[in-house]
């Protein structure tokens, strides 16, 4: 896998929809955020159930210039490194 000139950090993975994956020198691995969007969707239905308030999945959008927007809808992103949701209750809110 190429890796971005100078950075520690990997370039996208022959065009795939993976995240940038920081390079320690240990082992590498990719993500395919599309997947890791549809688990948390699955565990969104039991959060709901438990009565948290489950936000809209938000996608970090490199592609755009600084800073790197999310938005709601995939479609819309042109290079994703990031896929994320609100999760509250009550008073309590948590990322994941």
């Amino acid at each position: 896998m190429p890796r971005a000139a100078g950075s520690p950090w990997l370039a996208a993975y022959n065009g795939l929809p993976w995240a940038l994956i920081w390079h320690s020198g240990g082992m590498e691995s990719r993500v395919d955020l599309d997947r890791v969007a549809a688990l948390i969707s699955r565990h969104a239905i039991a959060w709901d159930r438990a009565g948290l308030m489950v936000d809209p999945l938000t996608w970090r959008d490199v592609g755009e210039p600084w800073p790197f927007p999310l938005r709601e809808d995939r479609s819309q992103v042109v290079e994703a490194d990031s896929v994320g949701v609100a999760i509250r209750k009550h008073e309590q809110e948590g990322d994941s």
